[in-house]
């Protein structure tokens, strides 16, 4: 079960849990080595953290840090090793991500709850980016996010061209992503907006009511939703406000209803992809297959 609540507490928890190496390089010795020596950590334990992304090298102490996942590297003297240490962090489990679809230089992924689209310090092992190179051998970069709590589709690009097209398209609001909902409550038959902004920036959500049941005397809808506008937590929020939160929203919802539902996980995930293909401007939807949606309510 994935909860932004514990999420949101745990970054404390990460912080105190935490041990931070810093060090500077002599030009003569290689990084594992030099590490090796300022964290008393075995070197098989190192060689790990780099592979798991919590090690990086910077020049002259800027904030310009790359992961370094090579430790035979010699630094040079005008450069600096930092090493970032959370065993909890570190040990836990990733979730397999599944190929929904494959176009040479990008690629459609699930990401399945508890992945995070992104890395932190202490590693990018656990990410959805790095899971797919490691598992596919290329190069893979971020082109949008999901929180950790929500699932579904992602692109994946496996070329910087790639990337940087599909990233331009995101820009110019010329993908268009489908996410399903189950809230609590029986939403109205009529297409429905809220446009109350987020953090004093504009943010417009477009909902319309697929199916709604009060089974087992718990009332709940699936909505359909797709935004303008990508503001944190925006569908999580604006469904909220409306009356109708988000069954499993743990930091926007209602604790009481949750309890209801049996503590389910957060139920939305982002079932639909439509765009322009910037390689050969042929036009894509991609669908997630039913065996992989997770929610309580399916539109099939």
């Amino acid at each position: 079960m994935i909860s932004d609540t514990q999420n949101q507490n745990s970054s404390q928890e990460i912080a105190n849990d935490s041990i931070t190496f810093e060090c500077p390089a002599d030009g003569q010795h290689s990084a594992l080595e030099l590490l090796h020596q300022t964290t008393q950590l075995s070197k098989s334990h190192l060689k790990t953290l780099a592979e798991k992304g919590a090690i990086w090298i910077s020049q002259n102490h800027t904030k310009n840090a790359n992961r370094l996942r090579r430790l035979k590297k010699t630094p040079k003297e005008n450069e600096t090793l930092f090493c970032y240490v959370n065993e909890r962090v570190q040990n836990a489990e990733t979730p397999p991500a599944e190929k929904i679809a494959d176009f040479s230089e990008y690629s459609v992924w699930y990401k399945p709850k508890g992945m995070l689209s992104q890395g932190s310090k202490f590693g990018d092992f656990s990410s959805l980016p790095r899971w797919v190179e490691v598992h596919t051998q290329k190069p893979s970069w971020q082109i949008h996010r999901l929180d950790r709590a929500t699932d579904g589709l992602m692109l994946i690009a496996h070329s910087k061209k790639c990337a940087s097209l599909l990233i331009q398209l995101f820009a110019e609001k010329k993908i268009q992503k489908t996410y399903h909902a189950v809230v609590n409550g029986i939403t109205p038959t009529t297409p429905f907006s809220s446009t109350q902004d987020i953090d004093g920036k504009q943010a417009i959500s477009h909902l319309t009511t697929i199916k709604s049941t009060t089974a087992d005397e718990n009332a709940m809808s699936l909505v359909e939703v797709k935004i303008e506008t990508g503001r944190k937590h925006q569908i999580r929020i604006h469904l909220s406000e409306c009356g109708f939160p988000i069954i499993g929203d743990r930091l926007h919802g209602k604790q009481e209803i949750n309890q209801t539902f049996a503590n389910a996980d957060l139920q939305l995930t982002a079932v639909s992809l439509e765009f322009i293909c910037p390689m050969t401007q042929e036009h894509r939807t991609i669908t997630l297959p039913n065996e992989l949606n997770t929610l309580l309510l399916k539109s099939g």
